[in-house]
């Protein structure tokens, strides 16, 4: 996501962007970037709710952008979907292995 949002306002839209709007969106984009990788670091040890705040960040972040233009929400679809498959798929996973260890704790304690 990062890497080709750069691409497209640094290469392809540079020459309509001042260099100013130029590094906002570089910030922006970093910061993203930033986060979602924290999210996997937290991930390791606790998936529910990495998982839960990626998920809410990213189609927060969606809806944001579709206000300022509707068309976005369609740009970019497979990935979207593909990346709130998989976000929907972890917050399963972690929910059950959370579930399997309360079982196991009562089982053992």
């Amino acid at each position: 996501m990062f890497l080709f949002d750069q691409i497209s306002l640094q290469i392809v839209n540079g020459q309509y962007l001042t260099a100013q709007d130029r590094l906002l969106m570089l910030v922006i984009d970093g910061l993203l970037l930033g986060f979602f990788v924290a999210m996997y670091i937290v991930a390791k040890t606790r998936p529910l709710g990495a998982c839960i705040a990626a998920l809410c960040v990213f189609w927060g972040l969606n809806l944001i952008v579709a206000i300022w233009d509707p068309s976005s929400l369609i740009s970019g679809i497979i990935v979207k979907i593909l990346f709130t498959v998989a976000l929907i798929r972890g917050i399963k996973s972690a929910s059950r292995a959370s579930s399997l260890q309360k079982e196991l704790a009562e089982v053992f304690s």
